[in-house]
């Protein structure tokens, strides 16, 4: 078990670690660094059991950079012994491709996102992503914490940051939405998920 505070990395793109993250608490973001200095957020990890670092589990160095952005507590298996423990308990095997097939099926949806939709039903779909997997939702509010600065959402979701205000006030402005002080509180949920499809 290891400890991040916020804002600490875990592993850098293109260093070789060689250690595969479990989370057990707080969030993490994945990322790509740009030419342009920005960060290509492709992934939160918010869910404990969620698994870091598994695509580049066999590679000769990291293809991405991960940072807490919550203080966080993983746990960290190095891969010779992964590779022990897999050889004895083949379902570990088994659980690894199911999460990696999450991850790719997660990542092909964040893609069709970015190139089929409009600004406002990239929020939306943001927004519904995070009601049906955030850990701290409390259901009878509906409200959504939301760790992540404008500017990290809005390349996450790749656009500008004017353009993820404007969307947030139209949904505001509907009443979909509510922006509250860590979050969001969803007032609508069957029109936020219509906006999203």
């Amino acid at each position: 078990m290891k400890t991040f505070p916020r804002l600490s990395v875990l592993y850098h793109e293109g260093g070789n670690d060689n250690n595969l993250y479990i989370l057990k608490s707080g969030e993490i973001k994945v990322y790509k660094s740009t030419t342009d200095g920005r960060q290509q957020i492709h992934k939160i990890a918010s869910i404990p059991g969620d698994l870091i670092a598994c695509e580049d589990l066999y590679l000769n160095a990291s293809s991405s950079t991960s940072e807490a952005i919550s203080d966080t507590t993983v746990c960290l298996m190095r891969r010779d012994f992964l590779r022990e423990a897999t050889a004895k308990f083949p379902e570990i095997s088994d659980a690894m491709m199911q999460a990696m097939a999450r991850n790719l099926n997660a990542y092909i949806r964040h893609i069709a996102n970015l190139g089929s939709k409009n600004a406002e039903s990239k929020v939306a779909s943001y927004l519904v992503f995070q009601h049906e997997t955030h850990k701290r939702r409390e259901d009878h509010l509906n409200f959504l914490a939301d760790t992540l600065t404008r500017v990290e959402m809005a390349e996450m979701l790749g656009m500008t940051q004017r353009t993820l205000i404007r969307s947030l006030k139209a949904l505001t402005l509907r009443r979909v939405i509510l922006i509250a002080k860590d979050g969001f509180m969803i007032l609508d949920m069957n029109a936020l998920s219509r906006l999203a499809q």
